[in-house]
């Protein structure tokens, strides 16, 4: 899993080309990537991070097994 944190610069257009670029590749071999906008990291981080927390699930994790 991977998770793609996104500020301002990733509007420019040379950056959206990069990143889907990127992003096919990464999905090509199998890891599914999170996109985690700046913006949303600030207005939704809850969502965001229950979203992480449940690929993070998906892929073998457990909460349990996490150091506090």
């Amino acid at each position: 899993m991977a998770v793609e944190i996104d500020g301002i610069h990733h509007l420019a257009a040379p950056s959206v080309v990069d990143d889907a670029l990127r992003q096919n590749h990464v999905s090509l071999q199998g890891c599914t990537v999170l996109r985690l906008p700046l913006l949303g990291l600030r207005l939704a981080p809850d969502q965001f991070f229950a979203q992480i927390e449940r690929a993070l699930i998906a892929g073998g994790w457990s909460r349990l097994g996490a150091s506090a």
